[in-house]
């Protein structure tokens, strides 16, 4: 269970995101590929106004390439292709910004994941980033996805107490999404379309939210990562989030099949359906509260049962989790004996 509420960490997370987008640009720069040597956005030659670093800020709406991590930046990518000249990750390093903005703004080629240092950020509008291979994309600082197709292999993670948040746009990843042993920190869900193999929980230190006012999606096969210790998993869905949970393939213990959350150690016989199996274990919250403030799956399955007007709604036949809200009828006079 959360020792924090879900309020103190979504104000922590805009915290860190607000510090992260305003680095107090002071001087603007465009990227030209004016040096006929190479199209390096790292070559100082190839901008109008030197290199976006130290408070200058730069546009790319051209072709451009890249080599190693990008350390110091500042850019609004726009337009044209950004590819890297030798296989590696799409990698931030120290005090980097990158936003990417434009519907036909491409980050691709030799891209092998991405990696964000912990004082990088890494802010998707628009475009596309594909990042295939096979290695690992880590979340060290923050990546916020506001719209865009992300196509990403392997396994994106927060990690270091990194953040990821995703608003809208689409990710594809047939790989994981989460943390492996000793990862932490903060995913938060509040729109999109989301497809990945799992939801790994290989550490107690990942924490899943399910917020906004978006519809969106997240769609895995099954859960992931030391399933024989249920405690490491931690999901909690925020008041007003419009966001669906589908688990397609959730595995029992000791074999495969429909019906039962994928542990052996805290009576897994029961049967129950894989939602209701988190929320009697208290791995699955509402606002921060658990069963033994808010009663048992039944009582938060009925009308009204996690108070104002919402419920939990389980779907047994997709194997899909998500809020109802179901105000009273117009006119609905309530009296009170």
């Amino acid at each position: 269970m959360k020792t924090r509420s879900t309020f103190i960490q979504m104000v922590a997370a805009v915290i860190c995101l607000m510090v992260f987008s305003t680095p107090g640009w002071s001087q603007t720069t465009t990227f030209t590929d004016a040096d006929g040597t190479d199209s390096l956005i790292t070559n100082p030659l190839n901008w109008d106004n030197g290199l976006p670093t130290n408070g200058v800020a730069g546009t790319l709406g051209i072709d451009a390439q890249f080599g190693g991590s990008l350390s110091g930046y500042h850019i609004t990518f726009t337009n044209g292709t950004l590819s890297r000249t030798s296989l590696g990750p799409f990698s931030l390093g120290s005090n980097t910004t990158f936003i990417i903005n434009g519907s036909s703004a491409s980050v691709s080629g030799n891209c092998q994941g991405i990696y964000i240092d912990s004082t990088a950020q890494l802010t998707f509008e628009q475009g596309t980033l594909n990042a295939p291979g096979n290695s690992d994309s880590d979340v060290h600082g923050a990546f916020v996805m506001n719209g865009g197709a992300f196509d990403v292999s392997r396994r994106l993670s927060p990690r270091g107490g990194g953040t990821i948040a995703i608003n809208g746009g689409t990710v594809s990843c047939p790989g994981e999404l989460g943390g492996s042993n000793l990862d932490s920190g903060d995913i938060f869900l509040n729109g999109g379309v989301l497809t990945f193999d799992s939801l790994c929980f290989g550490h107690s230190g990942i924490n899943v939210f399910f917020g906004g006012s978006t519809e969106g999606t997240l769609t895995i096969q099954n859960f992931f990562g030391f399933r024989h210790q249920p405690n490491y998993i931690d999901i909690e869905f925020a008041t007003g989030s419009k966001m669906s949970f589908t688990v397609t393939d959730p595995v029992e213990s000791g074999g495969s099949g429909d019906g039962k959350i994928g542990w052996w150690d805290v009576g897994d016989e029961t049967g129950k359906e894989w939602a209701e199996a988190l929320w009697s274990n208290g791995r699955l919250t509402f606002d921060g509260q658990d069963y033994t403030t808010l009663g048992d799956w039944a009582t938060v399955t009925n009308a009204n049962g996690l108070g104002n007007d919402y419920r939990f709604d389980f779907d047994s036949n997709t194997d899909t989790l998500s809020l109802a809200y179901e105000p009273p009828p117009a006119g609905t006079v309530l009296i009170v004996q």
